[in-house]
């Protein structure tokens, strides 16, 4: 590039480089502005938004302490075999109980058969 350009435009680069640089400032500081001016438009429903997912955000801690305290699929394996071991023990408790009963019963039997026959 040439340098004599420049000596030759003097006059327009004084003119035109201030107002280029004053047109690019301004554009920066309208934008700022729309921007705080939407701001200060939507506040109230920012300030609302920031209250839901405060909310939001207590009711999943909520739901993740509950969650903490909830059985695991372990949990229920093992409770499911100790239920399975009682029922067992239930059915030889039965079992057990219904024999007593059969000799209670022939018990009684004989000692009826005995008080008639005398």
């Amino acid at each position: 590039m040439d340098l004599s350009w420049i000596s030759d435009n003097w006059g327009f680069l004084v003119v035109a480089v201030p107002i280029v640089y004053q047109h690019v400032t301004q554009r920066s500081k309208v934008n700022a502005q729309q921007l705080e001016d939407m701001e200060k438009a939507h506040s109230e429903e920012i300030g609302t938004a920031n209250d839901q997912v405060a909310e939001l955000r207590s009711r999943v801690d909520v739901l993740e302490a509950l969650r903490q305290e909830m059985p695991t699929h372990g949990d229920l394996k093992e409770l499911h075999g100790r239920v399975t071991d009682v029922g067992k023990e239930i059915e030889k408790l039965k079992g057990t109980v219904e024999g007593g009963n059969r000799i209670q019963n022939n018990i009684l039997q004989v000692l009826l058969e005995k008080g008639t026959g005398e």
